[in-house]
């Protein structure tokens, strides 16, 4: 559900007038990146509300409904996803926000979602910068509201429950070296028969039976998409004997200088036994090598692959709360 665009122009200049404040973690954007994130993605129905008056846009909120699922997907199990609310500064406190968001829940109802949340699992993926003392470090993807926040409390104060809490981390590669503990770790395995290395379709199999494990339907997604290209980005795997029992990738670097990878997985069977730790370090080399500057990464409050990570040397520069709403 979009009417027309012509306010597109004034959203861009709205957007970019709050990066750099405290409580907008989110890059600058222009246009062209606007219209790419919010409405020209084949995988996702953009919806989106304004509030104008006289032609002056006074705040405009975005969504989406998901078209292409993951397996185990479907319209009846994923929700109305929000991307953005958003109010111009003249207009704040006269419930702009407000009267947008209850238009999006009423469009949502409507057409039969059961919920409206603010999550990672957004297709509509946001940039965020983390800027502090070291750097700026960007991120391709916020995992949900910046808390705390003013969005926050809006959220909060409009029924959405937080579902759960992502750290956004953040590791500078000017000066990466492997860690003692890592290299010890890849030593030890080796003489288990786990090898840690670029995956080689001639020699490796089991990508899909580690998926299956893993319930990992994205990483599932993006590995195949990957591998189906003319020149498949690298990925690490641990592999027993051949046999694929942990992956970390792909792997690239961003114009931002940023070390990009999907995900990290180890087969339940073989957890705990430090195959995290050395993909992860190797993911690290990989990066530095291909030049990358620095690499951000999110992860759960609770999850306690977080440990492994702050072990290895990441920080955390923000924490967002995934939100949803039952409708």
């Amino acid at each position: 559900m979009v009417e027309s665009l012509d306010w597109i122009p004034e959203a861009v200049q709205l957007w970019n007038s709050r990066t750099g404040d405290g409580d907008f973690p989110y890059a600058p954007i222009d246009r062209n990146s606007f219209c790419h994130t919010f409405f020209d993605n084949p995988s996702i129905s953009p919806v989106a509300f304004k509030a104008m008056e006289s032609g002056v846009l006074k705040g405009f909120l975005l969504g989406n409904i998901k078209k292409k699922y993951l397996n185990g997907e479907n319209f009846d199990n994923t929700p109305f996803y929000l991307s953005m609310i958003m109010t111009n500064p003249s207009y704040e406190g006269t419930g702009i926000a407000s009267d947008l968001l209850s238009n999006a829940e009423e469009y949502a109802r409507k057409i039969g979602k059961k919920s409206i949340a603010i999550t990672y699992r957004n297709l509509s993926m946001l940039p965020w910068i983390i800027h502090n003392d070291e750097g700026s470090f960007f991120h391709n993807n916020a995992p949900g509201v910046l808390k705390p926040s003013k969005a926050y409390s809006f959220f909060e104060k409009h029924g959405f429950i937080e579902k759960k809490v992502e750290c956004g981390l953040y590791y500078p590669l000017t000066n990466y070296s492997m860690p003692e503990k890592a290299v010890k770790n890849e030593k030890r395995l080796k003489t288990d028969g786990i090898s840690i290395e670029f995956f080689d379709s001639g020699k490796h199999h089991g990508f899909s039976e580690l998926f299956d494990a893993l319930h990992g339907e994205v990483w599932r997604k993006t590995i195949d998409d990957n591998l189906s290209l003319p020149e498949p980005l690298p990925v690490l795997v641990a592999s027993d004997d051949g046999k694929i029992v942990g992956f970390a990738g792909p792997i690239d670097k961003e114009e931002s200088g940023r070390g990009w990878f999907n995900g990290i997985g180890v087969h339940p069977d073989y957890q705990r036994r430090g195959i995290a730790r050395v993909l992860f370090s190797r993911l690290l080399e990989a990066f530095h090598t291909i030049g990358a500057s620095f690499s951000t990464i999110f992860t759960d409050e609770g999850n306690p692959a977080l440990d492994l990570y702050l072990d290895i040397g990441f920080r955390i520069g923000g924490k967002f709360s995934v939100m949803e709403k039952a409708l």
